[in-house]
């Protein structure tokens, strides 16, 4: 079980921000009829958008990559501050 977790997006990406747009739409064809889906319909909030971290891109960085070195000096950060705090934030 996670305690804490951090979200991070490059601020090019356009996939977090689309987010709600594609929940908007199979909203809508779920009310139209439109879906045969008997999966349940995604919700419309979009708070989970306030949970993500927007970092500055790397130049010539992969935008939509976990392994983008966009996310490297982060990453190694939180993980030496989880050693040395030893995981109390």
């Amino acid at each position: 079980m996670t305690f804490k977790s951090f979200n991070y997006a490059d601020r090019r990406d356009l996939v977090p921000r689309l987010r709600p747009v594609a929940s908007w739409v199979k909203y809508t064809a779920h009310l139209m009829g439109q879906t045969n889906s008997e999966e349940p319909v995604i919700s419309l909030s979009i708070d989970n958008l306030d949970e993500l971290i927007f970092l500055p891109p790397e130049p010539n960085a992969a935008i939509h990559s976990f392994d983008s070195p966009t996310f490297s000096q982060t990453l190694k950060n939180s993980i030496l501050k989880h050693i040395n705090t030893k995981g109390i934030y």
